[in-house]
């Protein structure tokens, strides 16, 4: 899929961010590990690290 080979060109920028009422948490790979399952559709994004904010 053209879509998920945009993705993986940039995984080393790629990150996941979970807002919540009192906090925010951002999610991301040291490495850029980021695997696109193709027969399942699936990005995955191997997060080893997070950072907690409180809002």
């Amino acid at each position: 899929m053209v879509a998920a080979a945009i993705l993986l060109k940039f995984h080393d920028e790629l990150n996941i961010f979970d807002a919540e009422a009192n906090q925010k948490t951002w999610f991301y790979s040291s490495e850029g590990n980021v695997d696109y399952l193709e027969n399942e559709g699936k990005l995955l994004i191997f997060a080893d690290l997070k950072t907690v904010y409180p809002v």
